[in-house]
């Protein structure tokens, strides 16, 4: 998966075929626009801060690996 922009305000994602659909679902759940380019690139318009560590929370919930994941869930759940 990679992630690139022409701007600060949109961002393409590039995903395998079978999670772009699962990460523009998320995406909008989020309530951040995203399209699906003729390419099949996402096209994720960024309006702030929050946008963006929200971008970076789905992208990382399909690339990183599942031991990963793991260890920063139980890394939140100490903290809190």
């Amino acid at each position: 998966m990679e992630c690139f922009g022409q701007d600060l305000r949109r961002h393409f994602v590039r995903s395998a075929y079978g999670d772009r659909w699962l990460i523009r679902r998320r995406l909008e759940e989020l309530s951040i626009d995203v399209e699906l380019a003729a390419d099949g690139h996402l096209e994720v318009e960024i309006r702030n801060s929050v946008d963006i560590v929200l971008l970076r929370s789905v992208i990382k919930q399909f690339q990183a690996p599942r031991v990963e994941l793991v260890d920063w869930l139980e890394t939140c759940w100490c903290a809190s």
